[in-house]
């Protein structure tokens, strides 16, 4: 499928059924919106099972969109509501625990949710430029900073040694410093585990 489809061919896609078009929106939207899931709940396999049942709901109302952005607002203002439900769910389940109580308020609140969907969008680029890394450089990245994996343990799974992880780990940072903006990179840095360590190893 092309990487590139445009606007037209995804609203024109949708009205006509192409599933080639849904996958296409879910591999797009999908990391974005369930970080923004997650950020809201706190509980990722929760939201990712939240947010499975929003694209579930928009394939079906799938006719109904005339943009993107129309698409996109869909997506996390359902993403958000259904958060919410499920939040004021556990509270009812969970009187008197504060912290849902607390994040109730806190997804209630627009500009906290706004911030989300920003936060979001940014990891949705980042994720993007790590797709680009050469393939054993991603592989050693995801598996640091996605999994929080140690170089020990990394050698140990992928059978090289010790010193190839680190030099491995080092290239893909240097790269991702360099094609991120500073604010993205800064970001690179709060999401993801060993924040400091990532922020410090660009030299």
């Amino acid at each position: 499928m092309d990487e590139n489809m445009n606007e037209t061919e995804i609203i024109y896609g949708l009205k006509n059924d192409d599933r080639r078009v849904f996958e296409y929106v879910f591999d797009t939207f999908f990391p974005q919106v369930h970080f923004f899931a997650t950020r809201l709940i706190d509980e990722s396999e929760e939201a990712r099972d939240i947010v499975i049942r929003v694209f579930q709901t928009f394939w079906n109302l799938k006719q109904n969109f005339e943009s993107i952005n129309n698409v996109k607002a869909f997506l996390y203002i359902t993403t958000r509501n259904n958060c919410l439900n499920y939040l004021d769910y556990r509270h009812r389940q969970e009187q008197g625990r504060k912290e849902y109580e607390s994040r109730l308020l806190r997804v209630k609140d627009e500009k906290t949710t706004e911030r989300k969907v920003i936060e979001a969008e940014l990891l949705s680029i980042i994720y993007r430029k790590v797709e680009e890394l050469p393939e054993r450089c991603r592989e050693i990245f995801k598996l640091t900073y996605f999994e929080g994996l140690k170089a020990g343990e990394i050698a140990q799974r992928l059978n090289i040694s010790t010193s190839t992880v680190t030099t491995q780990r080092s290239i893909a940072i240097k790269h991702l410093r360099e094609v991120l903006t500073d604010e993205n990179f800064i970001m690179l840095c709060l999401v993801f585990n060993h924040g400091w360590h990532l922020m410090h190893n660009t030299a």
